[in-house]
């Protein structure tokens, strides 16, 4: 398919920072990212190679600057040098469609999702690095420069790659830091809460090649939590001229941003005050990413049955009660873990609903 932005159409073969159309690809993902509600874009620019390249960032912004933001990343750059054919060049098709073309749009998605369902405390960023093939150069000089700023970063969430689903297993990969127990731990909390799909599962970084295998390093060696989210064991087409669509699991994919969706809400703050109070805007947490990305069309600001019963993944009994069963996941999904009045919004929605409604704990 090709691409059609705002500097014409093209057909991409390659995103390797060498190659004529990784300009083109950042051209379009900067076009992209302009089209989030509220964001504001920026290219972050740093040297390599003699040569002057941008990482792309897109900032939602919150209602609170003394906070650190909270980072969702991927690398869009592309390398086929794996290739079995022993002759690949950097001027030869290097598709990347599993890495790291799926982290890309799921970074989109997850944009898409939060920018829709503010606000939030923190300030959000999406970060589209490059070049990470070459030796993780543009997140490193994302961070340096937010060190030498006095910056600092809440969280940050690297998608890389997340298209492949081995085995139809649902498995996704993480590996942390000591610094980023916490977060770990949570994001299993988030995936039970919401439902999802996946079975989110820490991994031994030294088990799929080091901890500088991707974007997240460069965070961790600076003191910043940071999160590698990925699936393995990667396909036999890794860093080969045949990276191509078909490898990646697209639905795989969509539920890998909703559940980073999710827990991105839940680390950036939602700004229950601005919003209008926790119980009444049921907009934006747990599992608004997950409602979103799952069923399309959906209007994200109402309750309402117009979708797919299995988009919910919901075994539905039949009668009005097993409609009231779906009513209450749906809201209980869409509901935010946060307090109002002191009490948490799980418990005033329980107080709120008739007993028939409540399908039990949500965590």
């Amino acid at each position: 398919e090709p691409l059609v932005w705002a500097g014409g159409r093209a057909t991409l073969s390659s995103r390797h920072v060498s190659h004529a159309d990784h300009t083109i690809a950042s051209a379009w993902l900067l076009e992209a990212l302009g089209d989030l509600d509220g964001a504001v874009v920026s290219r972050h620019p740093f040297t390599y190679g003699g040569r002057t390249l941008h990482n792309l960032v897109a900032e939602i912004p919150g209602t609170d600057p003394s906070l650190d933001p909270v980072v969702i990343g991927a690398h869009y750059d592309s390398i086929a040098s794996l290739d079995p054919s022993g002759t690949w060049t950097s001027d030869q098709p290097a598709p990347g469609a599993d890495d790291d073309a799926s982290g890309v749009a799921a970074v989109l998605e997850v944009g898409r999702v939060l920018s829709a369902s503010g606000p939030f405390r923190r300030d959000i960023q999406l970060v589209l690095f490059t070049p990470e093939e070459e030796g993780l150069v543009g997140s490193f000089a994302y961070v340096d420069d937010r060190v030498a700023a006095g910056e600092g970063v809440a969280m940050a969430f690297i998608l890389d790659p997340v298209g492949h689903n081995p085995g139809d297993a649902w498995v996704l990969w993480f590996s942390h830091d000591a610094a980023s127990e916490d977060h770990a731990l949570a994001l299993a909390d988030t995936a039970a809460v919401v439902g999802s799909l996946l079975d989110p599962q820490p991994v031994d970084e030294a088990l799929i090649g080091g901890d500088e295998r991707s974007d997240h390093y460069p965070f961790w060696a600076a003191g910043f939590p940071a999160l590698h989210l990925g699936t393995f064991p990667l396909p036999d087409t890794y860093h080969t001229m045949a990276d191509t669509a078909e490898v990646v699991d697209a639905a795989f994919t969509r539920e890998v941003a909703a559940l980073v969706a999710a827990r991105v809400g839940e680390v950036a703050l939602p700004d229950t005050e601005h919003r209008g109070g926790c119980v009444t805007a049921p907009l934006g947490l747990s599992g608004l990413g997950l409602l979103l990305l799952r069923a399309r069309p959906l209007d994200p600001t109402l309750l309402s049955l117009a979708f797919r019963l299995e988009d919910l993944g919901v075994q539905v009994v039949n009668g009005p009660a097993g409609l009231a069963r779906l009513a209450s996941k749906a809201w209980l999904a869409l509901m935010a873990p946060t307090t109002c009045n002191g009490d948490s919004s799980w418990t005033a929605l329980r107080n709120a609903a008739p007993a028939d409604w409540i399908m039990g704990s949500p965590g």
